[in-house]
């Protein structure tokens, strides 16, 4: 399997060279929390020294953009702006104003609630909310995750804002949204109503439109099977597996190994020597 792998890459370096943006998960791909990724900074460097659009597509949603920006620009001693980071957030914000939602019980942190009213016109609402929304809860209460489940029980559906089961850091994997809406469905019995953020297409779709881009001018770098590289496979855009994160080599399916748009990479030295 590995020698199959290696053939596929022998085209790689004009696939890429061809590519106008290239678009990165950021925890596991990039960085742990404040710790960058070994050989990132440089990977960085060099697109935007070859006038190369970077942008973060992220489906953390325990904070906004602004601190996905002011991570980013301190990890790396960069100077991304804020047009360079998306976010499960932003595909939030277009699918409540796509279906006219506004007022919504979120377990989101404050923040994350804060650039929702904000940016998208969010209103919280305790009691009677059109829709509970499942994020990635760093700061929630048993109380907060009580409440949501009698709300559910009540009929008010759900949005899970990003489907991750788990967010890698410095120490290790801590719960993210996709196992807080799991502890929800199992209280409840009921399944969201729709899900945000990577794999689901439309993220994708939203990006490309942002920028004027067709999805043969990107390129998507991600760690994790069932968001990023479930994403770029079905979009049919160039996808990078990166074994930087949580996936090993060894849990990667035959299926995806043979998928016509993904290459896999063991590190960031490794694409700089495709480069050369």
């Amino acid at each position: 399997m590995r020698k199959f792998i290696q053939q596929k890459k022998k085209h790689l370096k004009d696939i890429l060279l061809r590519k106008y943006i290239f678009v990165f998960d950021k925890d596991g791909t990039l960085s742990y929390d404040f710790r960058p990724i070994p050989g990132a900074k440089d990977f960085l460097e060099y697109l935007i020294k070859n006038d190369k659009k970077v942008v973060i597509l992220t489906n953390n949603s325990s904070i906004p953009n602004g601190k996905h920006l002011e991570m980013i620009n301190k990890i790396f001693n960069l100077e991304f702006s804020i047009e360079n980071i998306y976010s499960s957030l932003d595909h939030l914000g277009y699918y409540l104003k796509k279906n006219n939602i506004s007022k919504v019980y979120p377990l989101l942190n404050k923040e994350s609630l804060n650039y929702l009213k904000t940016i998208h016109y969010v209103e919280e609402e305790y009691n009677n909310p059109e829709f509970v929304l499942v994020g990635f809860h760093t700061e929630g209460k048993y109380k907060d995750w009580a409440h949501a489940s009698l709300l559910i029980q009540k009929g008010i559906p759900y949005i899970i804002v990003n489907p991750d089961l788990r967010c890698p850091t410095d120490k290790g994997f801590i719960p993210d949204a996709g196992s807080i809406s799991k502890m929800l469905e199992l209280t409840t019995g009921i399944k969201a109503s729709h899900i945000c953020g990577k794999p689901n297409p439309e993220i994708l779709k939203l990006l490309l439109e942002k920028f004027g881009k067709s999805k043969d001018e990107i390129v998507y770098f991600g760690d994790r099977l069932y968001t990023d590289i479930e994403m770029g496979i079905k979009c049919g855009i160039t996808t990078i597996l990166m074994l930087t994160g949580e996936t090993k080599f060894e849990e990667v399916p035959e299926n995806i190994v043979k998928a016509q748009n993904l290459f896999i990479i063991e590190s960031y030295f490794e694409l700089m020597n495709i480069l050369k």
